[in-house]
């Protein structure tokens, strides 16, 4: 089984906090952060409890255009075929870094989904803890 673990650490003094993203998988794993003060965390979560899904949930964290070079974190979970099966695909970059980077892909379903907006949810109303997709890595 391989997983998704995000985490939340409010900065003690400020509207943001650390937002990482850990990766476990069969082949390899890799962790990654950027800041977030939670803000896109309420569209995410209403994307994620949508069903089925008909277009693909999409979270962004990094530099300007949020893609290519300047994404340092990313989610995105779409329906790949009519029994419910999910894929998630997870960008993960060094923040310090940018050309270090993992993708990997997960086959999930909906009641993994289910459990992350669920603790999704939580951090952001809470402003700290942890949510995990769990999952298979899918060899692409």
């Amino acid at each position: 089984m391989s997983q998704l673990t995000i985490r939340y650490e409010p900065a003690p003094d400020d509207d943001v906090g650390k937002l990482s993203f850990d990766v476990n998988a069969k082949s390899f794993s890799g962790t990654g952060f950027f800041w977030s003060d939670l803000s896109e965390m309420p569209d995410l979560i209403r994307s994620l409890r949508r069903y089925p899904l008909h277009e693909p949930v999409v979270g962004r964290w990094g530099y300007n255009a949020l893609e290519g070079s300047d994404l340092v974190l990313s989610l995105r979970i779409t329906q790949v075929d009519k029994r419910g099966l999910l894929e998630a695909i997870i960008e993960v970059a060094d923040l310090f870094d940018l050309s270090r980077r993992l993708t990997v892909s997960l086959k999930t379903d909906y009641a993994s989904i289910e459990r992350l907006s669920t603790d999704l949810a939580a951090i952001s109303a809470q402003r700290t803890g942890e949510a995990i997709l769990a999952g298979t890595e899918r060899v692409r």
